[in-house]
């Protein structure tokens, strides 16, 4: 099945290879797919955020913000949740709030390819 409603896609398919101008970008399973999971978290201040964007430097994690929500960020990393934890306390961040979101098979493509040229 070839789609660009990616949202079908995910309901429907156990495989997917995700292709941008007719090259293949990745190819993963439903599992793979929902297996890393981002990070929601919510943090207290500004000084937090600068903290959490130095820590994420460290370690090669990926973070942006939520649209609307100032204090409000996703993490994107490997490392085991409890681990992230306890790091970004170790540096004083202070986390209000903690939430796994699985990312989207939109997500996903756009995590890898970004936007379209114009």
């Amino acid at each position: 099945m070839a789609s660009h409603l990616l949202t079908e896609v995910e309901q429907v398919c156990d495989r997917v290879m995700l292709v941008r101008e007719g090259r293949l970008v990745k190819e993963l399973s439903k599992e793979q797919s929902r297996a890393a999971p981002m990070l929601r978290l919510t943090v207290s201040t500004e000084a937090d955020i600068a903290a959490l964007l130095k820590w994420a430097q460290q370690v090669q994690a990926t973070v942006k913000p939520v649209d609307g929500f100032p204090l409000v960020l996703n993490v994107i990393t490997d490392r085991p949740t409890p681990q992230v934890v306890r790091k970004l306390v170790e540096a004083g961040i202070n986390i209000e709030e903690l939430t796994k979101v699985h990312r989207t098979l939109e997500q996903e493509f756009m995590a890898l390819v970004g936007p379209s040229p114009p």
